[in-house]
Formats: C-alpha cells, sequence, structure tokens
C-alpha cells in the first residue's frame, strides 16, 4: 500500500491523495473495494476514503461541527449500494441508542433543497435501514448492555439476478445478534444511496453521538465467510491494541 490509502486498488489524486498516518482509521479497515468509509469523531463525519469532513443531513449545523443525529439525521454517503457489497460497523451501543446504516428510498426536499432519506429510523440497536423503514435485518437484540461496542461485518455477492450469497461476522460480548433472517430488500435494492448515522429507540428526540470510537464502512464487494472471521479478528485485534477496546 506504500504507505498511502488505495480504492478500488487505484490511489486518489489530487486533494484525495492521502497519507495513512493523516486518517483516524483502523489500518484493517483498508481493503480493496473501499467505497465510503466513516469515523464518527468530535461531533464530525470523517470520510477516509476521500480525506474530507462530510456533511450531516439533517443537523442543524454541517460538517465538521454537526452535533446531533436522529431518526432524520444521518450522512448520506452518496454512493449507490452496488449489486455485491459489504457493510462494516464498529459503535457503541446503550440501552437507548441505535446505529443505522443501509440504504434509503423515500426522499423529502428540505428547506436547504436538499434530498433527505425518510425511511431510516432505529430499533435501538445495530443493524441496517432498509426500505420501508423496518430495521429488522440485523434484529433487535433481547438485552441492551450500555456502553459495549459492537462490530458487525454483513456481505452480500450477488450470484443470479435473484440469488445472493450473505455472510456475517459479528460478535458482541461473546454473543452472536444477527439474525440470518435477512430483509430481502437488504440484497435487492442497489440503487439507492446508503446512509450512515444514529437514532434514539422509540423517541424521537435527538441525541449527541459517543464519538470515541465509531466506524462505518461500505465496500463495493463481497468476502467469503472465511474472510469475514478473519478480517473481524484482525479489526478486534487492532481495537484492543490500539485503542484499548475490547469486543
Amino acid at each position: 500500500m506504500n504507505g498511502y490509502l488505495k480504492i478500488n486498488a487505484v490511489l486518489p489524486s489530487g486533494p484525495q491523495y492521502k497519507r495513512l498516518t493523516d486518517l483516524m482509521l483502523l489500518p484493517s479497515l483498508v481493503k480493496d473495494g473501499l467505497a465510503a468509509g466513516y469515523a464518527l469523531k468530535d461531533h464530525g463525519a470523517y470520510n477516509f476514503a476521500t480525506g474530507l469532513y462530510s456533511e450531516m443531513m439533517g443537523s442543524p449545523v454541517q460538517g465538521q461541527h454537526g452535533l446531533k443525529f436522529n431518526q432524520t439525521n444521518y450522512i448520506n454517503t452518496g454512493i449507490l449500494k452496488p449489486e455485491s457489497f459489504t457493510f462494516l460497523v464498529v459503535a457503541q451501543k446503550t440501552p437507548g441508542m441505535g446505529f443505522l446504516m443501509g440504504d434509503f428510498v423515500d426522499k423529502t426536499q428540505a428547506a436547504d433543497g436538499k434530498e433527505h432519506g425518510t425511511t431510516m429510523s432505529s430499533r435501538g440497536d445495530v443493524y441496517a435501514g432498509v426500505p420501508g423503514g423496518v430495521g429488522l435485518a440485523f434484529g433487535q437484540q433481547s438485552t441492551n448492555v450500555n456502553g459495549e461496542y459492537v462490530l458487525l461485518v454483513y456481505s452480500a455477492t450477488k450470484n443470479s439476478a435473484t440469488s445472493y450469497s450473505q455472510e456475517y461476522a459479528n460478535l458482541q460480548g461473546g454473543r452472536d445478534i444477527f439474525l440470518s433472517r435477512a430483509i430481502p430488500d437488504l440484497v435487492n435494492i442497489t440503487d439507492n444511496p446508503v446512509g450512515v448515522g444514529y437514532s434514539v429507540k422509540s423517541s424521537p428526540l435527538g441525541w449527541v453521538a459517543d464519538t470515541d470510537v465509531v466506524y462505518a464502512c461500505l465496500y463495493s464487494k463481497g468476502f467469503t465467510k472465511a474472510e469475514l472471521e478473519t478480517w473481524a479478528a484482525q479489526i478486534r485485534s487492532e481495537l484492543i491494541q490500539l485503542k484499548g477496546i475490547q469486543i
């Protein structure tokens, strides 16, 4: 990698040509196929695929100074979900807070002229927002543990017009919280932009995100189960070594 961020095997040009040491990310997150990567730190949304700060849709302030996410406040990555893809989330969850990552379909026009997705709503746990706002793809676990960090890697590879291989790697405190019955829309809708953000469980009120260590990545390729398990082990190892966080 020569010390630089490589995206889809091509180095960015111009101001997007970034040294890895300039970016806030785990080394293991830099993989071929990286289409969008976000580190939510200091109430900012930092895209380490471009090296730029990103606007948080619906926030009263934008870019580096955004403060809150809620049911309608999240990052529009601007990336259309490809036919084969991988979502990766490292997030802290609490009894009342959830993390969102997935496509959004319905759009409304805001006063600032920007389109805001309307279908991402939280069920209080790490999951993918899916069309219709039903966050069941990654499920809602029965027990919420305050301050517990979650690593989730979900991958889908298109085999045919109607068939996908779906794999996942997820450990939270030694418990698997993934539900195997993924919603078909999660893999079938491939021409909608991906959103990243937080939401409050069963509440219309916004809240300030915990931004100590939170990553979200979208990759434009699928990975095998063995690759995901090896990758997840590397990520967990780096989190404990570099951030002092054990998952």
